[in-house]
């Protein structure tokens, strides 16, 4: 690369087009998006079922790359991802073959309420189940392990044993702690397949309440995500203005 190049290059990344952000965390500065990440984003839109979760890791990274702080939790992922998408490429989306505004969806984002803390528990006898809201970086970190079992082996794993696995690694990353009577294991200091072996044998009682947990913040994000009865889809097509 000549150094005019180079120079050109440096400038251009210096370049500041900033969106500043209130999240749960507090404010947060973010950069637009650039070709590249559009470009990342679009990749993993024919990489079967492993796509759904390399975006998700690629969307999560490129958030952290772009902001200010690395304390951000999945619950402000939409939130953080529909202004970055008006900011970057336009207002304009399309969902089920309209083009529709995500104007209306992002004013509406901190009017909805929550029907779940960020933190939580369940108990049933002697065992207590402590679950939280992951961060973009924890989430990641689970999503790393899940891809690589996934990726184990020569042949792909049957779809119905794939969307079982993530499931497993999707509950994962709600759990802070499990104890059983006085011993207490606090899942970041465990490897994840002893996370694994865990929620496997967790009682249905238990299961059923931090499924509850977690099916209430997906609950959440889905209505961020609804104006109208039309859902936005976050996956590489959100981000695809060429149709």
């Amino acid at each position: 690369m000549s150094q005019i190049s180079s120079e050109l290059l440096k400038k251009l990344k210096k370049v500041e087009n900033n969106l500043k952000l209130k999240i749960t965390s507090g404010d947060v500065i973010l950069k637009t998006l650039t070709l590249k990440q559009q470009k990342d984003l679009l990749s993993t839109a024919v990489t079967g079922i492993k796509g759904a979760i390399e975006f998700k890791k690629i969307l999560n990274n490129i958030i952290l790359e772009n902001a200010d702080t690395t304390e951000i939790s999945t619950l402000d992922r939409s939130k953080i991802v529909l202004n970055l998408r008006r900011q970057s490429l336009g207002s304009n989306v399309s969902i089920d073959g309209d083009v529709c505004s995500i104007d209306k969806y992002i004013d509406k984002i901190d009017s909805v309420k929550k029907t779940f803390d960020m933190k939580g528990n369940a108990k049933e006898g002697k065992i207590e189940l402590k679950f939280k809201i992951p961060t973009l970086k924890e989430e990641n970190s689970i999503i790393s392990k899940c891809l690589a079992e996934l990726n184990k082996g020569k042949d792909e794993l049957e779809p119905d044993k794939a969307f079982g696995l993530i499931y497993i690694y999707e509950l994962i990353k709600y759990i802070d702690s499990v104890s059983v009577s006085d011993e207490t294991a606090l899942f970041d200091d465990l490897k994840i397949t002893e996370r694994v072996d865990i929620i496997e044998n967790l009682p249905l009682t238990v299961y059923n309440q931090l499924a509850t947990f977690f099916k209430a913040f997906t609950a959440y994000e889905t209505e961020i995500l609804t104006f109208d009865e039309k859902t936005i889809a976050i996956d590489p097509a959100f981000f695809d203005t060429s149709n």
